[in-house]
């Protein structure tokens, strides 16, 4: 949707350039309150359907919840949501294999170490192209 739709064009326009996109006639406040709208609306309903499929949603499980996502979209790239939604899948792949197989009191933390080695591991893109 963010690919082929006027209004990705347009958030990536205004990501890229904002001067340039606000020269070309692209209104870059409408586009962060729509941006901003649909994110809140997104995370209300998450919100709804996490506390219907655990029973009750706390201070806790929401942080452990946010820093999963965190760790998600920092391993799959802010620029691309597709590699972001293949890393988020593989996590709760591993978060349920690790359930059926091993412990359950471990799984978010044998998580967490995962995704912390993932991070060490991989090779910082963008401190690359700004050394060439």
């Amino acid at each position: 949707w963010l690919a082929r739709s006027r209004f990705g064009r347009n958030w990536r326009a205004i990501c890229d350039d904002p001067l340039a996109a606000a020269m070309c006639g692209i209104d870059a406040g409408h586009v962060f309150r729509v941006a901003i709208v649909a994110s809140a609306m997104t995370a209300g309903l998450t919100g709804i359907l996490a506390a219907v499929q655990f029973g009750n949603i706390s201070f806790g499980t929401g942080m452990v919840f946010g820093l999963k996502v965190l760790f998600i979209a920092a391993v799959g790239g802010y620029h691309a949501p597709l590699m972001a939604a293949a890393g988020a899948f593989l996590v709760g792949l591993a978060e349920a294999l690790w359930t059926g197989y091993f412990p359950a009191d471990w799984r978010d933390a044998a998580i967490f170490a995962g995704l912390i080695a993932l991070l060490v591991l991989t090779p910082d893109r963008g401190a690359a192209s700004e050394r060439t």
